[in-house]
């Protein structure tokens, strides 16, 4: 079984939404979308899930913790 990362699943090819994203980088959602915005190198690549006009973006957990651990201070 797999372990857990701030409440939510780590492992595979799991994807998780822009909310998730900005709790796990304890940032807030709209620190994501200025990062989505601005596509700075190495920001994780997000996958387009919409259903009709809706857009429902998402990013894949290992590529979202891998940026993490590159942008770590310590």
């Amino acid at each position: 079984m797999a372990g857990t990362e701030n409440g939510l699943p780590v492992g595979g090819d799991r994807f998780i939404t822009v909310e998730d994203f900005a709790r796990i980088a304890r940032v807030s959602r709209r620190t994501i979308d200025r990062y989505r915005r601005d596509r700075a190198a190495g920001f994780p690549k997000e996958y387009d899930m919409s259903r009709g006009k809706i857009p429902r973006p998402r990013f894949k957990l290992a590529d979202v913790l891998a940026w993490m651990d590159t942008r770590a201070l310590w």
